[in-house]
């Protein structure tokens, strides 16, 4: 009945794919048995090369996407000239034998090489097809998907071992918690989406839990799945913080936010937040899956004299550096000494004094405050005078170091200056500051989503004050960097004018809002200039608040 439930209806895009993915099958003449073999073979028009792995009587085929064949992808190399490589298992709707289905089913693999996204994060991806019958744990599957990785890695250089990933969905999920928990080592990172773990698992305690606890997880199931029900998700999350993980991350979509209830896999492959999050992982940050992860944190780059450095939840930290003096923008919420990272690893002058500038009073921006306390390096913290009764307890010994501002602050900074504007809203004293070229806006107007629902304003009165922004912005061009890194692409101030719009369409009712996945609330999208723009607010605080 499950088989039933998640049953194959190819729609015209799938079919125009499908026929792509024959002709293109019959120009290259076979399928290739060896990955020297298949390197040689045509490229599909999707970019995926036709493969198979064998071992004795069995045989599994696959699709293989190489980025190394695009001499613009090659550029975007990490310094040995190597790229991440994503194992995607697929759905029921992906099995058979005819190596296409297992692209066709969803876009799960081959999301990872939108034209896009593979410029952003270039990416090898394997994606075998599951024989009809079989479970990914079976005893003559299990072996060859793993021959054909360890063949694919043997036999080219440029597949970086530090960032293997693996990603399933629906029966291909089951199999994503299977490979883990067999290979606690291999994998810098999992993504399991709705998904079940096999019961033999969580014998003894769930002991062999143990071995991941350290491993990079994002398991993501919708709360009304009725496939899979979503205790499946819960168990092993259960499992793995009693075995010690404190670093495992998941999604329990909203009632009603998934349709169909099973398919939560298009949260992942429509969204950017997962993706980032998993291209920001490797065994190195975890030491071969040993300690974890969330200890560390990334750079992600440094540009106009400005360092981005993003915890392990993708909030992000802004740090400048002058000959006179350090400013950080916000703290975020890693787990790991925040303080010593920046002495140890983006400083220049490790001994300038320091300035933290907080964008408002939320944990996620402001938990690793803690670390600065007591150096003496620390001089200042800069907060809104509106959240000033937030400090006191964070800041202990160094409550003297508390400077309260308003809108039109500002120090100088870099040879211009750094200047803060209010955008009250998100909550009751949230700034962004203005350097330079760029605006650093933590979460005044969201990473993609305006978070409203939790916002101290009726949407009636955020509009005046996102409008203020917009006027003080004016036509002037400008990088917007806001808390979280959950975006598709770079922000100008193009986003800030579509959240705009996405306000207005709330009010004079051109949007019609969606269930927001993640919350009891609602959702409106505006897209303009190919940015979306998303604001999450209650229904019943549009004009007034209650």
């Amino acid at each position: 009945m499950k088989q039933l439930k998640r049953s194959f209806k190819m729609n015209k895009k799938k079919l125009a794919l499908f026929l792509t993915l024959v002709v293109s099958v019959w120009f290259a003449g076979t399928i290739m048995a060896s990955p020297l073999a298949e390197r040689s073979a045509s490229l599909t028009s999707s970019g995926f090369r036709a493969g198979s792995v064998t071992e004795g009587n069995n045989r599994i085929p696959y699709r293989y996407f190489d980025p190394t064949v695009d001499p613009q992808l090659v550029n975007r190399a990490n310094s040995g000239g190597k790229y991440p490589l994503v194992l995607y298992l697929h759905g029921e709707k992906g099995v058979g034998t005819d190596n296409i289905s297992q692209l066709t089913e969803t876009n799960g693999a081959t999301f990872w090489t939108a034209d896009d996204l593979i410029s952003k994060n270039p990416v090898h991806v394997l994606a075998p097809q599951l024989p009809s019958g079989k479970v990914w744990s079976d005893s003559t599957v299990y072996p060859l998907v793993i021959k054909a990785l360890n063949d694919l890695i043997g036999s080219n250089p440029t597949i970086d071992t530090d960032k293997l990933y693996i990603v399933g969905i629906s029966i291909g999920g089951d199999g994503v918690w299977d490979y883990i928990l067999k290979n606690p080592t291999k994998f810098a990172a999992a993504i399991p989406i709705s998904a079940k773990v096999d019961q033999k698992y969580y014998a003894d305690g769930g002991a062999a839990f143990k071995a991941i606890a350290n491993m990079a997880i994002w398991a993501n199931h919708a709360a009304d799945d009725d496939v899979v029900p979503v205790k499946a998700m819960t168990d092993a999350l259960d499992a793995l913080k009693a075995a010690g993980s404190v670093s495992v991350k998941s999604e329990n979509y909203t009632l009603g936010s998934t349709v169909p209830s099973h398919e939560a896999w298009q949260h992942i492959f429509t969204g950017l937040t997962a993706y980032n999050w998993l291209f920001e992982q490797s065994l190195a940050r975890s030491k071969g899956n040993t300690i974890d992860p969330s200890l560390s944190y990334t750079i992600k780059r440094t540009v106009g004299g400005v360092t981005e450095i993003l915890d392990y939840h993708l909030g992000k930290i802004h740090v400048i550096e002058d000959a006179e003096k350090v400013v950080i923008i916000d703290t975020g919420m890693g787990a790991g000494n925040l303080y010593e990272f920046i002495r140890d690893n983006v400083l220049v002058n490790k001994t300038l004094p320091m300035s933290i500038f907080i964008t408002h009073h939320h944990g996620d921006h402001i938990s690793r405050l803690d670390n600065f306390i007591g150096q003496s390096q620390l001089k200042a913290v800069y907060v809104h005078e509106a959240e000033k009764d937030s400090y006191p307890t964070r800041l202990g010994p160094d409550i003297g170091k508390l400077q309260t501002i308003k809108n039109g602050f500002s120090i100088p900074l870099g040879g211009d200056k750094l200047e803060a504007f209010e955008i009250i809203g998100h909550t009751p004293g949230s700034l962004v500051y203005f350097y330079k070229n760029i605006i650093f806006t933590g979460d005044a107007i969201g990473s993609g989503d305006a978070w409203m629902q939790i916002g101290m304003l009726s949407i009636v009165d955020y509009q005046k004050n996102v409008q203020r922004f917009i006027d003080r912005v004016g036509n002037n061009s400008y990088f917007i960097m806001p808390g979280h890194y959950e975006y598709r692409k770079q922000f100008t101030q193009l986003y800030a004018n579509n959240i705009l719009g996405c306000i207005n369409g709330i009010l004079d009712k051109t949007i019609t809002p969606r269930i927001y996945f993640r919350q009891n609330a609602s959702i409106a999208t505006y897209i303009g200039g190919g940015q979306n723009a998303n604001v999450i607010y209650h229904q019943d605080r549009v004009t007034t608040m209650p």
